[in-house]
């Protein structure tokens, strides 16, 4: 993954060189793909041992209303596998998200972005959530760049419809996907 990320930093750095600027008045539509993988040893019980794997799709569309502002909404697909119980799950979730962009180079852009969600799992858990996260937009060429974003602070609050469980849960760090990786597009209006 070094590699990469320093093949790409060449690559932008020796090719293009000129600055991008954020477009105002532009639709930005994104997309990107994470993945996230944890294994529980229970050193008391070890038939309660577990490994657990999911994988999401997530796309955006949003108005940049200024050089550093863009609001819109995110739509994201995800599904996981536990490997104890053979179960799997898939979940869809939509919400508005808020994005603040702040260019530290010519190609270079810090990020943090707010975003809240509605969540269906299985058709019968529902949750809402909110999350915010830091991340690095590496503009490329005609309003194309990449998105590396990392797990921020999140919280989530989680009913079973079938009972009275309610699950809340709070993370910093590593809620979600440890790493996400995008692309995105501006189109000026």
């Amino acid at each position: 993954m070094k590699n990469i990320l320093l093949f790409f930093f060449v690559l932008c750095f020796c090719g293009s060189a000129r600055a991008q600027s954020h477009t105002t008045n532009s639709i930005l539509l994104s997309g990107s793909i994470g993945t996230n993988s944890y294994k529980v040893k229970n050193t008391h019980y070890p038939s309660n041992n577990f490994k657990n794997y999911s994988n999401n799709i997530l796309v955006s569309a949003g108005y940049q209303f200024d050089e550093h502002w863009t609001a819109g909404a995110t739509y994201q697909y995800s599904w996981q596998k536990n490997y104890s119980e053979s179960g799997k799950s898939q979940y869809f979730s939509t919400g508005p998200f808020v994005r603040y962009n702040h260019q530290i180079s010519g190609i270079f852009s810090l990020f943090g972005q707010l975003e809240s969600g509605y969540r269906k799992e299985n058709n019968y858990n529902t949750s809402v959530s909110l999350r915010v996260f830091p991340g690095i937009r590496m503009d490329i060429k005609n309003g194309f760049a990449l998105n590396f974003s990392l797990p921020g602070i999140g919280f989530s609050s989680s009913k079973i419809q079938a009972s009275d469980l309610r699950s809340n849960q709070f993370s910093i760090g590593a809620g979600g996907s440890a790493f996400q990786l995008g692309v995105s597009k501006n189109f000026s209006l």
